[in-house]
């Protein structure tokens, strides 16, 4: 995309240049209404997204799923920026530009979020981008989620935006969970209380899942790694959502899918209390080549420390589960053993 005059004007006054609506219209009037459309809007947004910087002595600490890194508060407002003159403000400057009074094309501007300059560091960033969407008009209903779960020139953009919203946990920001959920009368192995909260409602979404995938197997390592992230952060906070949402995957057991269903086994083979039920659920009635991976891994699993009583006991409730007879539980685990 070329450079947009009016990213590089409202870049190099500076942000003291945009605290009120009133400025932002003077900018606008000075660089020619004419001019300005949906790509030079969604560039100057993307800029100021990025170039987003923290206020120490203003940001509010938000412990999020998962990370460790200090999180900026989503209900928090933006008058951090305002009142020290040194944060971008993309949603007054969207409201400027409705001030003005010219046509736009709200939906258009978000899809070309898709240039070089975006990229959301951290939830600072993600808070005054979805303030933005919000001043805009758009909502859960006509947010272009297909977009972002689309193709990309700026791939690393695009996660970075996903890697931020995967986090969120308040109900009211707009997030993946928003999205084609996966919608099935098995649903009814999940809490509704758990399942209602957006960081773990996230990865019922199917066709981001699907997305994930599929960015994981045709990407450079660096993109993988990112994407991998993400995954740990289900497999650590809700294995049983994610494995139940791979199950639905219809691309086939690919080796980057088998590996995700195999570290969700691990760790709900532990303790989660869907374990059972979900693996019951996918052996005995969906593809019959979820069977030899279940049975592969309990036979790793029992080899790990065949005297663990606790261990070994688990693996009878989940041959049960499964409907095999107990007494078979050796022949069961050295047949899909390696």
């Amino acid at each position: 995309m070329a450079e947009s005059n009016l990213a590089s004007k409202i870049e190099n006054l500076g942000p003291s240049s945009c605290n009120t609506v009133e400025e932002v219209v003077m900018i606008l009037y000075e660089f020619g209404l004419n001019k300005v459309n949906e790509e030079q809007i969604a560039e100057v947004i993307s800029k100021m997204v990025t170039n987003q910087q923290v206020n120490p002595a203003n940001d509010v600490q938000l412990q999020t799923i998962g990370s460790g890194r200090p999180q900026a508060s989503l209900e928090q407002g933006l008058d951090a920026g305002k009142a020290t003159n040194c944060n971008w403000n993309p949603a007054l400057f969207v409201t400027g530009v409705k001030e003005v009074g010219r046509e736009i094309n709200w939906v258009q501007v978000v899809t070309h979020f898709d240039n070089p300059h975006f990229f959301v560091g951290d939830s600072a960033s993600l808070k005054n981008l979805m303030a933005a969407v919000k001043a805009m008009g758009i909502t859960r209903e006509t947010f272009p989620f297909t977009f972002l779960l689309g193709k990309w020139e700026n791939v690393r953009g695009q996660l970075s935006w996903l890697d931020e919203m995967v986090r969120v946990r308040d109900g009211s920001v707009l997030s993946v969970a928003d999205y084609n959920l996966v919608n099935t009368a098995d649903s009814k192995l999940f809490d509704e209380g758990v399942i209602a909260k957006p960081e773990i409602r996230t990865w019922k979404c199917l066709d981001f899942v699907v997305f994930l995938l599929g960015t994981y197997t045709s990407s450079p390592p660096k993109i993988m790694e990112i994407v991998k992230n993400m995954f740990n952060l289900a497999v650590k906070n809700c294995p049983d959502v994610l494995f139940y949402t791979l199950l639905h995957v219809d691309s086939g057991l690919n080796s980057q899918l088998k590996d995700v269903l195999v570290q969700n086994l691990a760790l709900m083979f532990i303790d989660n209390p869907n374990a059972l039920a979900i693996l019951q659920w996918a052996y005995n009635f969906k593809a019959p080549q979820f069977q030899p991976l279940i049975m592969s891994y309990l036979g790793e699993y029992f080899m790990c420390d065949e005297l663990d009583t606790n261990r070994i006991q688990r693996i009878l409730d989940v041959l049960q589960s499964l409907g095999h007879k107990v007494r078979l539980v050796t022949s069961v685990l050295f047949q899909y053993h390696d």
